[in-house]
């Protein structure tokens, strides 16, 4: 049987005393008639009452609406799971090709300011705010490492850069990312291994949601130092529970106790809607 919510909230606030209330107790036996010792009302006053509501029932409504409702994107969470799940790096792969074309529109529903803030920090680390607030990035060589469909390349276009370099591992990202229209360059890259440029290539290197569950660990910073300029920048996220946990402090603190890099800034943002919250790492190239 199917009612309308409004029905459904006449039945659910009828003026029937709850069980165990004395001294009207109740209980319901085998044929449904429901018995009132000491009553003051009867079963059939409340079967006359459902009946009467029953008859001005209009608007049905499933009474699998709220399952419904709280399930409205299983897909988007699905993924998003699945892709901080994964083992390998063929599996990654394989859950980035299978996201590339919603993945933009499910991070919408994330509040994911994270690309904003890694360009807005290669300005900052470079110290360029100042000569061209505008297009503080304009005439810079930029590698943007996993940059999936392309939202950091987006935010460094806006900044002025156009000589913009995408790495990603998924084949179905980069075709995103190649609709950008911002990159100058983008090639599949696995950020686990060396890169193959020479070093001191790029001005700065950013890095956005890859040090995460089921992405990269501290290992591959060494190497982004390795590829960018004296005095240029690498910008990453880091998850914050990754912070300590995973060695990323310890990597960091060791990078700069060998003179390979100042560490400009290891602020916390909440940049992902219910992810606790992560690091904007600036280091600058010794």
């Amino acid at each position: 049987m199917v009612l309308s919510r409004y029905h459904l909230s006449r039945l659910m606030t009828s003026r029937v005393t709850p069980v165990g209330t004395p001294p009207l107790r109740y209980r319901f036996i085998t044929n449904n008639r429901l018995i009132i010792n000491h009553s003051q009302f009867l079963y059939n006053q409340f079967s006359i009452a459902f009946h009467r509501t029953l008859k001005h029932a209009v608007t049905p409504v499933s009474l699998d609406t709220h399952h419904t409702l709280s399930m409205a994107t299983p897909d988007e969470k699905s993924l998003l799971d699945r892709v901080f799940a994964a083992k390998t790096t063929e599996e990654s792969r394989e859950l980035y090709d299978e996201w590339a074309k919603t993945y933009d529109s499910d991070m919408t529903l994330h509040d994911f300011t994270a690309p904003r803030l890694v360009a807005q920090a290669v300005a900052r680390g470079l110290k360029l705010n100042h000569i061209s607030p505008d297009k503080p990035l304009a005439g810079l060589k930029i590698a943007d490492a996993g940059c999936g469909t392309g939202l950091v390349g987006i935010e460094l276009s806006k900044l002025g850069a156009t000589d913009i370099l995408g790495l990603d591992i998924s084949e179905g990202m980069l075709a995103v990312a190649k609709n950008t229209a911002v990159y100058d360059d983008l090639t599949t890259a696995d950020l686990t291994k060396r890169l193959e440029f020479e070093d001191g290539k790029f001005d700065a290197l950013a890095c956005c949601g890859t040090f995460t569950h089921g992405h990269l660990g501290p290992e591959p910073l060494e190497e982004f130092v390795r590829v960018v300029k004296d005095g240029g920048v690498v910008v990453a996220t880091v998850l914050n529970s990754f912070w300590v946990e995973k060695g990323f402090v310890k990597e960091v603190q060791r990078l700069e106790k060998e003179e390979k890099v100042e560490i400009v800034e290891t602020d916390l943002h909440q940049y992902r809607k219910d992810a606790g919250g992560g690091r904007v790492l600036i280091l600058r190239k010794l």
